[in-house]
């Protein structure tokens, strides 16, 4: 018992100070070999001025730092998009070569899904839309 507790306050210290990938660490500590961590995983804005307090890849380079101590293998996943011109690649890539992207806000995505609208495939696999309309 002390020593879940210690590990909730180490948690959320860890929390306030480097943000919701450390707590997600510490979550899955007991018996995780692989962490899949996602850009902007620690994206927490400030409610006075809207900034992100941590850069985009923050998180994911945080976990690599920690990963060998913790026992732990890092899986970083990439930031794709999705273009006209070459279908999907990094936003980096399509940022430095100028491509059109095309986007579907996870808001309109939803508003989509419940009005029944044609969800374009570039978005959601076909098989995805049939699973989640039949489960609504």
């Amino acid at each position: 018992m002390l020593l879940r507790l210690l590990l909730l306050v180490a948690g959320l210290l860890l929390l306030l100070t480097a943000g919701p990938c450390c707590w997600r660490l510490l979550l899955l500590l007991p018996g995780c070999t692989h962490f899949i961590i996602g850009r902007d995983m620690a994206g927490c804005k400030s409610s006075l001025s809207a900034e992100d307090f941590y850069g985009p890849y923050e998180a994911q380079d945080f976990a690599r730092d920690q990963a060998p101590e913790l026992g732990m293998e890092t899986v970083p996943s990439l930031n794709l998009v999705y273009t006209e011109e070459e279908g999907y690649v990094t936003a980096e890539h399509a940022e430095a070569r100028g491509l059109h992207v095309r986007k579907l806000s996870g808001t309109q995505f939803r508003a989509m899904l419940r009005g029944g609208e044609e969800i374009p495939e570039w978005f959601a696999f076909r098989s995805v839309v049939e699973v989640l309309r039949s489960a609504a």
